[in-house]
């Protein structure tokens, strides 16, 4: 995760938090870092994000994807209002 670049979407990074002062911020910071910022909902919704990152880990280790390998998240036409940084 240190280096974002050179793929051929920016990876993904999800965002899941309740504080509605806090989250623009931390959506900020991702996006900053080169990560498609995408706010997944509330606290409550992390848990869902857990399975996410030990498919990553099972790709990266057992299938021999290496860490050099990202997810990424494409929408497709217009229909992505709410999803991405600066949206509420």
């Amino acid at each position: 995760m240190a280096n974002t670049g050179g793929y051929a979407a920016p990876p993904v990074m999800f965002v899941a938090g309740d504080d509605p002062a806090r989250k623009p911020v931390v959506m900020g910071l991702v996006s900053d870092l080169g990560f498609h910022a995408v706010d997944a909902g509330g606290l409550r919704v992390a848990r869902l994000l857990e399975p996410y990152g030990m498919l990553w880990i099972h790709m990266a280790i057992n299938r021999k994807a290496g860490r050099d390998n990202a997810f990424a998240y494409l929408v497709r036409g217009a229909g992505a209002a709410g999803l991405d940084r600066g949206s509420t």
